[in-house]
């Protein structure tokens, strides 16, 4: 019975292991793609962006004559205006939507935190009596809960 008890017991800390490895990976792709997110963030709002979208006004609108050439620092600051807006309103648009992934990992890891916290209360409470009972049913837990964490995780990346 104590040979029983060890394996259930080891069973529930490898997947408490397990969780824990997810949702680091979890979590430190979310990080990656922040840092990526605030990497282009800083690529839009960037001089050669600018520059190369202000060369265009030069060659093309400015030089067909499509707009007089007096409005050309009037035109230059919308576009630069432009620029900046559009890049704002996607980093936070971008970064806020990363967050929230965070967030909704870092829920779900509770959940699995508990229904981990769960299985081993009821573990301990099934050994723990002067004649254990139902046992079976702990391993039938462990075994069920492999997967139903793992999809349970892996349904919102």
């Amino acid at each position: 019975m104590l040979r029983i008890a060890r394996s259930c017991f080891f069973s529930i800390d490898a997947l408490e292991k397990y969780m824990g490895r997810l949702f680091s990976s979890v979590e430190e792709a979310i990080g990656m793609e922040l840092r990526e997110a605030r990497k282009r963030y800083l690529k839009f709002v960037s001089l050669p962006l600018g520059g190369g979208l202000i060369g265009a006004i030069d060659q093309y609108v400015l030089g067909y004559g499509i707009i007089p050439s007096e409005y050309r620092n009037v035109l230059y600051v919308v576009a630069i205006i432009g620029i900046l807006a559009f890049a704002f309103l996607w980093g936070r648009r971008h970064v806020a939507a990363l967050e929230r992934m965070r967030r909704v990992a870092f829920e779900k890891s509770f959940v699995a935190g508990e229904l981990l916290s769960y299985i081993r209360s009821f573990a301990g409470a099934r050994f723990s009596l002067d004649e254990p009972v139902g046992y079976e049913q702990i391993r039938l837990m462990i075994t069920i809960a492999w997967p139903a964490l793992s999809l349970y995780f892996a349904e919102s990346y």
